[in-house]
């Protein structure tokens, strides 16, 4: 039999096993990548290597959390819903490259200087949007266990709901950062507003059926 068809039939548990560290893998190789970058920048270019990693660590959260969010609309699109195991594996990575693009900031660029740290927040409004975003995925990381879904059961929902609004605040802290519009700023409106759209359109829908 045809591995790959073999693969496709198996149960979702299954691929998962055979899926999963490949993704976890794959999603390692940004951060393999960004690290050989600062072991190689020299101490007169250290600076613009942090500024560098904080960038990308940046990005991938991002990237990571669209990933996540187009999960549902593409579970109903193609009816595909084993795609919904792999929905809060690539939540957490974004929470991961989130974390590690706050630690750099705060820690390393910063050197956890409170007294500048709060003259920068206060300053600067991208950073208080990019504070807002991670607040917003704290609570999601810390409840993505399958303990915390029984323990809130219909809240979890509503909880989760906040993954919105921290993709909304990660891509208007990014474009607040760059200052100017980029390509990269364009595809992460787009896809986060097409994703925005399909979730309005489904709780428009779902209301409109209450109704009736």
């Amino acid at each position: 039999m045809n591995p790959l068809r073999q693969f496709w039939d198996a149960r979702p548990a299954e691929r998962a096993r055979l899926v999963k560290p490949t993704l976890y893998a794959a999603a390692l190789l940004p951060l393999v990548n960004m690290a050989q970058g600062w072991f190689r920048g020299s101490f007169e270019t250290s600076a613009v290597v942090v500024e560098e990693v904080i960038l990308r660590s940046g990005n991938w959260a991002i990237r990571f959390l669209l990933a996540s969010l187009a999960v549902t609309p593409l579970r109903g699109i193609t009816g595909w819903n084993w795609l919904a195991t792999y929905r809060r594996p690539l939540g957490l990575l974004a929470f991961t490259y989130a974390t590690l693009h706050l630690l750099v900031y705060f820690v390393i660029n910063l050197g956890l200087d409170f007294e500048f740290l709060i003259l920068e927040v206060v300053g600067a409004s991208y950073i208080i949007v990019g504070l807002t975003a991670f607040s917003a995925l704290a609570p999601l990381a810390v409840t993505s266990t399958t303990g915390w879904i029984r323990r809130l059961g219909k809240n979890w929902t509503v909880l989760h709901r906040l993954a919105y609004l921290a993709l909304v605040a990660g891509v208007v802290h990014y474009a607040l950062q760059l200052k100017q519009a980029s390509l990269q700023f364009l595809i992460y409106a787009v896809i986060g507003a097409l994703l925005l759209g399909y979730r309005g359109a489904g709780a428009l829908t779902a209301s409109n059926r209450k109704r009736r």
